[in-house]
């Protein structure tokens, strides 16, 4: 979010009235009148905490009190959130995202996007599209096999693989295992 520009005292028309679009600030949100950054208990490190939290967690959506909680627990952690501090608890955390976001209209937006599933040709909705492959580049492979299929019930088991390397067992006789074994046999028995 880009930060915001500094209301002009004085518009360029002369008038001292500020006018209505000036006033609100972008995306159509102000911070509630009883906020004041001034009074703001909040530290520069617990709001870099809290936005990093939200960044993990977004507290909007279906699960947005879950989230919540697991927000709350992660600024605890960090050492952002001291058991004596009302602000860094969770209603005081729900303060603060309300400043800074429109989280009524963040939670209609995530709602949306989850229950708008789009119609299909007949007119049932599904959650998923089922997948097909394209019957322009697999379409005779598909037939293919469709035809093998209805000969034999199951595919001829094939073989073992032939390898491309040859037995070892046949090059290692026993005079070979026998030259190994007294290399490692102490001759004195001890």
């Amino acid at each position: 979010m880009p930060p915001r520009k500094k209301a002009k005292l004085t518009p360029p028309g002369g008038t001292t009235e500020p006018s209505s679009a000036s006033a609100a600030a972008p995306g159509g949100t102000q911070p509630p009148a009883d906020y004041d950054p001034v009074t703001d208990p909040w530290t520069d490190e617990q709001e870099t905490a809290l936005l990093k939290g939200i960044i993990k967690w977004k507290p909007v959506g279906m699960h947005k009190h879950f989230r919540m909680i697991a927000i709350s627990e992660f600024m605890k952690s960090q050492g952002y959130a001291p058991a004596n501090a009302e602000h860094t608890r969770i209603p005081g955390i729900w303060k603060k995202l309300d400043t800074l976001y429109n989280l009524p209209a963040l939670d209609e937006r995530e709602d949306s996007l989850i229950t708008d599933i789009p119609d299909d040709v007949d007119g049932t909705k599904e959650f998923y599209c089922p997948f097909e492959l394209p019957e322009d580049e697999y379409g005779d492979l598909m037939f293919e096999r469709r035809l093998a299929m209805e000969g034999s019930p199951s595919p001829d088991p094939s073989g073992p693989a032939d390898s491309r390397r040859g037995s070892t067992v046949a090059d290692t006789d026993g005079s070979t295992w026998a030259r190994v074994v007294k290399l490692y046999v102490p001759v004195d028995g001890g």
